[in-house]
Formats: structure tokens, sequence, C-alpha cells
């Protein structure tokens, strides 16, 4: 009886190989083409209170309005921008600050919308109108 040993270290190339593109097949958007929108900070043009701002990492966006934070679940498909499990801290937010977060935050609710970056500038659209952020980095 012959028996044929396999060097562990091959095994495990492989595995990970198949893991990887396994999770590359099956992670929404992640063979999509930058958007440009990932890894810049993106601040909402003409605020009149600050901080108002958010970034996209990976599949998760963070941010912060003038008074709460923001989380998303962020999916990118060319550019369309997917939030879904939206959450923000609800502290009370009035006059100026509660004007430049409402704006903020509506633009980034649950749901689909087309976002399009051109040079520093990034428009979000949706049925109710377009938001504007601008990134300096």
């Amino acid at each position: 009886m012959h028996l044929h040993v396999r060097p562990a270290g091959r095994i495990l190339a492989g595995t990970l190989s198949a893991v990887t593109a396994l999770a590359m097949l099956t992670a929404p958007g992640a063979l999509a083409a930058d958007s440009g929108i990932t890894g810049k900070q993106w601040k909402l043009q003409n605020a009149s209170a600050q901080p108002a701002y958010f970034q996209v990492d990976g599949d998760q966006l963070t941010g912060s309005g003038p008074c709460n934070s923001i989380s998303a679940h962020a999916v990118i498909d060319g550019d369309q921008l997917t939030l879904d499990q939206v959450r923000t801290t609800r502290v009370g937010c009035e006059g100026k600050e509660g004007q430049t977060e409402q704006r903020m935050f509506a633009a980034l609710r649950e749901g689909t919308v087309t976002a399009t970056v051109s040079g520093n500038t990034l428009t979000v659209s949706r049925e109710s109108g377009q938001t504007t952020f601008v990134s300096g980095n």
C-alpha cells in the first residue's frame, strides 16, 4: 500500500484562494469599479453649521452632523449607492444646526440614490432633489 501525503501549505493556499474568490463573488458591489466615493470625507456644501460630513470605507458609511452621528451599510455599484441599516443618534437639534443635519440626513436615508462624482464634488440625487457634497482630499 502506498500513501501520498500532500504538504499542508499547498492545501491551505488553495483553500484561501477559493475562499477569497468566493468572498469577492458574494459581496455586493465587490466587483464594481471604484466610483470615486470611497476613502474621502464628503462635506455638505453650503452647510450653515458644522460638522456635516460622511465617508464610505469598504461597505460602511459613517458621518456626523452638527448634533448627531450617522452610520449605514453601503453598497456601491457604478453610480448607484444603496444604503441600509441606517442608524443615527437622536440628540435634539434646532436652528441652523437642525436644518443642516436634516438636509444631510435626508440625502443619506435608506434606499438607493444616484451618486455622481465630478472632481471634488459629489451629487446625491433622489426623487425629492439633489444634495451636493465636496471633498478636500
